[in-house]
Parts: structure tokens; C-alpha cells; sequence
């Protein structure tokens, strides 16, 4: 059982005195500012955890961090955090906040939904969310403006346009297809113009050895490459086996999504020769287990928290067996394979794989594809569980919390602000109840999230839909 208390705040000099072990106090400066003491502190770098700390928020920002002893200002409000535990705000590296999972909902149905995909993150702990792609790149720049206008509730956004595939390519039902260097240049060249943050490059040519999309032709895929470093633009590739790994390494993109799915031999160095081109690499091992786990496990549905971070009535479209069976059918008839035997028997060698990119230095980030074309990519609700699938690959629960925090953050080049509890970044922190130290599944065990210095009780964040719009 998930353990629910109450923080004690303490406002002002007169309650600070009276405080227990309650830190100096400081002239006061006139500016709104929190100051977060008592909790062990996990900072996201992978230094040893601060018991006692003391995290001092001014705005937006994250003013200092220092032990029990450091002075805060008189003006403070001062939480006393005493047993909870620190961490950065999470950092979904692989996600589509355009899409929504369900079947048959109304069109008022699929609104609420959209809606409710930013508060389905935070509810989660994600206050970072890294969109690869959408298929409606105005939609996501005005949802981008939105958030940085601090006019809506939202995890912070990089936003990625409309991807590059192949004509009838994977990923082609959404559009994206090039065959020319001139749509290349002319869809780069909007894609600039509009600031865009990453571009992505689809690869896959299909899952397993189906075989069965196109893939881009490599000198486009080298022409994207080489102009999004003319035009500092982040490159993400998906790749799956050999071949695709191989070919996105020769154009050094900043990162490769989506664990390679091949076994690797004990001597071939495509490992070292990722680390060595400073590439990083985000597995969505979520993604591939989600293909079947809900499925072989539906008692997963039963979670208080899943509940609250998806809406009722997709859920309930998500546990109707004739939509499974159409929507299970459907994989199948595209991958003209079993594709939910072959997650099965392929999420062991992605581990397996995920584990020797860690041992030989490759940067890994925490994705879940949440709202790709798997029914159970779950908005926000699947990043937790990534991270413990990090750890049954062989990280210890440390390393998965600096992929998912640093990590993320230094994919996308925000390292300067986000991804760590430290002075000068932005104040993005997760409040939890439980050591994930301890356990990594503690991550799921959320008090409360800053975002942008503001707080927000885990109960404000939840899903609301006691009277969900009706279904065609």
C-alpha cells in the first residue's frame, strides 16, 4: 500500500525558530521563495544521496541546496519534507502528446483525452516531455507556445515536427514520406523557420524480420543529418536491427530511439563505437513489453494510479476484448507477423542489449513511445514503468534515475537547466514518499511535483472524468 502524507508548511521567522533543527534564517529580500528541508535528497548526477538536505526555490528557479545547517531567507515559506525523498523532475525522452490510445471514442471523447495528456505526465512525475514527432506540427508549436506562455498546465515541451520516412514507410499512414532531396530541403527549411526543437528520422523497415516498409534512402537520411548540424538542430533516428543501427551511426545523430532488437556478438564493438561517437540511445523496452503485458496481466488495469492517469472511458474501450482482437489482428495484417509473440520472445535480447550499451558508456535515456501505435502506450502512466525496466536489464536504480533525469536533459541540450536538483536550474522536482533507491517501483510513489517552482499536490493532477463524454 502507497503510503499518503500530509506536508507540514511552516511560513515565517516565528515558526522557523520553533522548528525542529530548523536553519538559520536570513535578512529578508522582498521575493516569494520555498525552501524544501528535511528530505534525502537524490540530485539526478548520481552523487550519494544528502539526507537532511535543504533546497532553496526563488521563482522559477533553484536558488541553492545545502545541508540542514544553511541559512534560508526570512521570507520563506518552508515545507518540512522530513522522510520523503528528491528527485528531478522526470524526463520523457521518447513521446507524441498529439495522440490518444482508446477505441470508437466520440469526438468529444478524444478532447478530453487530448486534454488531459499533459496532466497524465505530471500525475506521473514527468515535467519534461521530449515530443519526437507530430503529424500536425502547428498543433504542437502552438501547444509549445501555450506552455512556455505559462498558459497552460504542461510538462515543459521540445517539440518535433512532421518525421521523415519513406514513401509507404513506417510510420507512413501519418505522412512524412520524401523521396527527393528538394521535399528534404523544403520541409527542413519550415521546420527552422518555425524554431522547431529535434527532427526525427524513421528507419525501421519493419519489426523482427517481417521486412515489410521501405526504408529511407540513406543518402536522405545523411542529408537531414548533415543539415541539422549546419542548423544545430538535434537529430533522433528510430532504428531496430543491424543494418539500421550501423547505417544511423555513419550519420552521428544525437540520439538513436528504440533498443536494437538483434543479438549481438560478444565481439562486435557497435557498442563502443556509439559511446565513442557520443550518441545516445532511448530503448522504449515499455513500448515492446506493452505489446502483450496487459494482455498476459489484466489485473494491471485494477491500479489506483493507472486509473487516475487515464481516463475512464478509454480504459474501459482499452479492456473490451473485441477491440483488442481487432486492434491485435490489425499489428499482425501490418508486420505480417505475430506481433505480440514476437515481443514476447524479443524484449529478453533488448535487455540483454540495453545492459551492454550501459556497460560499454552509451548515454541512455528513459522513452515509452507514449501514444505510438501500440493500444497500450499509455500517456504518462508507462514512464515509471520504463525505469524499472532499466533495472531488470541491470542498472542499478541510481543509473535509471540519472538516464531518465541528466540524461534526458543533455539530449536535447538543456542540461544547463534541467535534469538535476542543483543551483541555477530550473525548479522541477518530485516529492516522493518511498526511497526508489530502495525500490525502483518508489518512483510511482508521488507526494508532490514542482514544476516551474510551483507545486501541485498529486491529487490536483489526477484525471477528473466522474462524467466522461459518450461513445459513438
Amino acid at each position: 500500500m502507497l503510503r499518503r502524507t500530509e506536508w507540514t508548511l511552516i511560513v515565517g521567522t516565528a515558526t522557523l525558530a520553533a522548528a525542529c533543527a530548523a536553519p538559520p534564517v536570513e535578512q529578508a529580500s522582498g521575493e516569494p521563495t520555498l525552501v524544501i528541508k528535511g528530505a534525502t535528497l537524490i540530485d539526478g548526477t548520481g552523487a550519494e544521496p544528502q539526507a537532511d538536505s535543504v533546497v532553496v526555490l526563488r521563482g522559477n528557479r533553484i536558488e541553492r541546496v545545502g545541508a540542514a545547517d544553511m541559512s534560508v531567507p526570512a521570507n520563506a515559506e518552508v515545507v518540512d519534507a522530513s522522510g520523503k525523498y528528491l528527485v528531478p523532475g522526470l524526463i520523457e525522452a521518447h513521446g507524441h502528446l498529439m495522440s490518444t490510445n482508446g477505441f470508437g471514442l466520440s469526438d468529444e471523447q478524444k478532447k478530453v483525452a487530448l486534454a488531459n495528456n499533459p496532466r497524465a505526465f505530471l500525475y506521473n512525475g514527468v515535467t519534461t516531455l521530449i515530443n519526437l514527432s507530430s503529424p500536425d506540427t502547428n498543433w504542437i508549436l502552438n501547444h509549445r507556445s501555450q506552455e512556455r506562455a505559462g498558459e497552460i498546465v504542461s510538462p515543459r515541451l521540445f517539440a518535433g515536427g512532421e518525421h521523415f520516412t519513406a514513401p509507404g514507410g513506417w510510420g507512413g499512414r501519418h505522412g512524412g514520406g520524401v523521396a527527393k532531396p528538394e521535399e528534404v530541403e523544403e520541409r527542413l527549411n519550415r521546420h527552422f523557420a518555425a524554431d522547431i526543437d529535434l527532427v526525427k528520422v524513421i528507419y525501421e523497415n519493419g519489426l523482427g524480420a517481417s521486412n515489410v516498409f521501405p526504408r529511407l534512402a540513406p543518402e536522405l537520411m545523411a542529408l537531414v543529418a548533415e543539415r541539422c548540424r549546419e542548423g544545430g538542430v538535434a537529430l533522433m533516428i528510430h532504428a531496430m536491427d543491424t543494418k539500421e543501427y550501423r547505417d544511423a551511426v555513419a550519420v552521428s545523430p544525437r540520439a538513436i530511439v528504440h533498443m536494437l532488437e538483434d543479438p549481438l556478438p560478444s565481439d562486435d564493438s557497435l557498442p563502443e563505437t556509439i559511446a565513442a561517437a557520443d550518441i545516445f540511445v532511448t530503448p522504449t523496452l515499455v513500448l515492446f513489453e506493452s505489446f502483450y503485458r496487459y494482455l498476459d496481466e489484466p489485473e494491471l488495469w485494477d491500479s489506483a494510479i493507472l486509473k487516475a492517469s487515464v481516463p475512464d472511458f478509454v480504459t474501459e474501450t482499452l479492456q473490451n476484448e473485441e477491440n483488442l482482437e481487432k486492434a491485435v489482428a490489425g499489428m499482425d495484417g501490418i508486420l505480417k507477423m505475430d506481433s505480440v509473440q514476437w515481443a514476447r520472445d524479443t524484449l529478453a535480447t533488448m535487455k540483454e542489449n540495453t545492459k551492454r550499451f550501459f556497460d560499454a558508456g552509451i548515454r541512455l535515456t528513459v522513452g515509452s513511445d507514449a501514444g505510438g501505435a501500440v493500444i497500450h502506450s499509455l500517456q504518462g502512466y508507462n514512464v515509471p514503468r520504463e525505469f524499472e525496466l532499466l533495472v531488470e536489464s541491470g542498472l542499478s536504480p541510481m543509473d535509471a534515475i540519472v538516464a531518465g533525469t541528466r540524461n534526458g536533459a543533455m539530449m536535447v541540450g538543456a542540461e544547463d537547466r534541467l535534469g538535476t536538483i542543483q543551483a541555477g536550474k530550473l525548479a522541477d522536482i518530485v516529492v516522493l514518499n518511498t526511497n526508489p533507491l530502495n525500490d525502483i517501483r518508489n518512483l510511482r510513489d508521488i507526494e508532490v511535483v514542482i514544476l516551474n517552482g510551483r507545486m501541485f499536490k498529486r491529487s490536483e493532477l489526477a484525471f477528473q472524468g466522474a462524467h466522461a463524454p459518450t461513445s459513438e
